[in-house]
């Protein structure tokens, strides 16, 4: 029988580049396009995904690079949801 193991030195998704909060932010207070944003999302899934694929991946995944949080962009797909920020925890770049 063949082996069909892969070896894995990460399980779970990539940490983000410090240049996507730093892009966001600018974002968000639409200081930069939404086209900006998305050539600095771009770059940082390029850095990311080249890692696994010159180790030899054939599928890789960019690990929801594009996302602030994943409940919160889920969420803010609805129609007629208003998302409030709060007070709570506050996570190291967020």
């Amino acid at each position: 029988m063949q082996d069909r193991s892969v070896p894995c030195r990460q399980v779970g998704s990539p940490l983000k580049s410090k240049d996507l909060p730093d892009a966001r932010a600018p974002f968000k207070t639409g200081n930069i396009s939404r086209g900006a944003l998305g050539a600095s999302e771009d770059g940082a899934i390029r850095q990311v995904v080249a890692k696994p694929e010159e180790a030899g991946l054939r599928s890789v995944s960019d690990g929801a690079l594009c996302r602030d949080h994943r409940h919160v962009d889920f969420l803010s797909q609805f129609e007629g949801l208003i998302l409030l920020r709060r007070g709570g925890p506050q996570f190291l770049g967020v």
